[in-house]
């Protein structure tokens, strides 16, 4: 006897092809693929992004405040801030490049935060 197995929803098969290297990171085009998936509405992959990413964004927040404390803190800003601007992303630049520049921001938006209450 056959079984047959119900497809997924169209977004759900998008968000499964998206196909991974040996080391489990996505190439630049994935990358585009998964921002779209992201803005159709399956916000669960933001996570993928995140943990790819999570490592270097931390590194240069610690970079200008050398602080692990306010790092980890404009690290996750970073993080909400890219989700929340992931709309305006037009793939001019890479999307680690893009990332890192809005993790630099709010690291610097931390240290005159810092300067001013001292």
């Amino acid at each position: 006897m056959e079984t047959r197995v119900r497809s997924a929803a169209p977004e759900t098969q998008l968000a499964r092809s998206l196909m991974r290297s040996a080391n489990g990171a996505y190439d630049a085009p994935d990358e585009t693929r998964m921002i779209a998936v992201i803005l159709e509405g399956q916000t669960h992959v933001y996570h993928d992004l995140v943990r790819r990413y999570e490592r270097a964004v931390y590194r240069m927040a610690f970079l200008i405040l050398k602080n692990e404390a306010d790092a980890e803190c404009a690290a996750q800003q970073a993080f909400v801030n890219a989700y929340r601007s992931l709309k305006s992303f037009r793939g001019q630049l890479r999307f680690s490049t893009w990332l890192i520049n809005i993790a630099s921001c709010e690291a610097d938006e931390h240290l005159r935060q810092r300067q001013v209450a001292v």
